[in-house]
């Protein structure tokens, strides 16, 4: 029994310095293939002739090459300028105002649910980890004698509507008759009865 134990200890003990041994050669294998971001950049280019042509320039900086934006001809844009894709923005009208307060009512309406609970726990000092974990358990495993007494009451309700209800005895050609509640509980009521070893010609 002690030689068997001791074994076991030397087979668990060569089992963790092997593995010690290994998550040290994998530190070393992965600190030697490592290497530094930087060497990875790439950078490609190629050589690139200017050509320097005033009637280039002189082109580029033409009128006709700079547009109207949104249709405003005191705001002049190159034709390449991003902004010429943007949409056009209309001015805010007076009439959004109420249905700016509106949405902003809601908003203060959303922001006020949002956060409600969280000043009442911090008022309260509960914790958030604790609060979390009442609601897991409201969740997962709901209380049913914290539950409402209308839940109870219809609960009962349909238990007695599933007892009031009756059962048809009903057969099809080849098969055997279903027999109903009424049916079953005479019978039982006529097997309760007892026989007589007389009954049996005994």
């Amino acid at each position: 029994m002690w030689h068997e134990a001791r074994r076991q200890e030397k087979l668990i003990r060569c089992q963790m310095i092997d593995n010690v041994k290994r998550n040290e050669r994998r530190k070393v294998f992965y600190e030697n293939v490592r290497k530094d971001p930087e060497q990875f950049m790439q950078i490609h280019g190629r050589k690139c002739q200017i050509h320097m042509d005033p009637s280039v320039a002189r082109a580029a900086e033409a009128s006709n090459i700079l547009r109207k934006w949104q249709g405003d001809p005191n705001i002049l844009i190159d034709r390449f300028d991003v902004r010429a894709h943007l949409d056009f923005v209309p001015e805010p009208r007076a009439s959004d105002d109420d249905h700016r307060g509106a949405v902003d009512l809601e908003e203060l309406q959303c922001e006020y649910e949002r956060y409600r609970i969280l000043i009442l726990n911090e008022f309260e000092k509960v914790s958030e980890k604790a609060y979390l974990k009442e609601i897991a358990e409201k969740e997962f495993w709901p209380d049913e004698s914290g539950s409402n007494s209308a839940g109870r009451a219809e609960l009962e309700k349909k238990k007695q509507c599933r007892e009031k209800k009756a059962a048809v005895a009903f057969s099809y050609e080849d098969t055997e008759t279903v027999k109903g509640k009424n049916e079953e509980s005479e019978e039982s009521e006529d097997d309760d009865e007892i026989i007589e070893p007389d009954e049996f010609g005994w």
